[in-house]
């Protein structure tokens, strides 16, 4: 899964969370903090771009400064899956835990092993949620052969539709050129 983390890498909890999420199978994009106030179009480019390559959004209680709560809304407004991590007694708690977005999870934690059972729950969600859902308007022609393929084969309509994108996905040089950037 691709993971966009936000947050103060100088936050130990952020750097804490980032070093967990390398020793795990997941991708990682961060986006790199502002050099000045002349780069904020930029930056708001790049945030996009970053969100939209991701599956989920992963941030700490520090994106609380302008420019990484403009991200954080920029993946709630993405309809991005966001864990948000507040520390138990942040004294913010009570005003995050107003925020109404059925995207977002907000999560306390105590420790390391906290935010990692965080982490992990939030994970197990969303591999179940994260599925894309396909309504198509399909020629006669074609849905005869998915018909047939119901009926005679052990494979679903899904099946062959899913492996079907895939195989083109894997021969498209413009994906795999965009794939390779937004894993950089």
């Amino acid at each position: 899964m691709q993971v966009c983390l936000l947050g103060t890498i100088k936050n130990k909890d952020v750097a804490a969370l980032q070093e967990y999420l390398l020793n795990t199978d997941h991708k990682i994009s961060t986006i790199p903090p502002s050099e000045s106030e002349k780069d904020v179009v930029d930056r708001y480019q790049v945030s996009k771009k970053t969100v939209a390559t991701c599956d989920v959004v992963m941030a700490h209680v520090s994106v609380f400064d302008e420019g990484n709560a403009y991200q954080l809304a920029i993946a709630l407004d993405s309809k991005k899956y966001v864990l948000l991590l507040v520390p138990s007694g942040d004294s913010r708690n009570e005003e995050i835990s107003r925020i109404r977005d059925s995207q977002l999870r907000i999560a306390q934690y105590s420790d390391n092993k906290g935010f990692r059972t965080a982490v992990d729950g939030f994970f197990a969600e969303m591999m179940n949620k994260l599925d894309a859902k396909l309504f198509m308007v399909i020629p006669p022609s074609v849905n005869k052969y998915l018909d047939w393929v119901l009926v005679h084969t052990e494979k679903s309509k899904s099946d062959v539709v899913r492996a079907a994108v895939e195989g083109v996905a894997a021969k498209d040089e413009d994906y795999k050129s965009f794939l390779s950037k937004s894993n950089s």
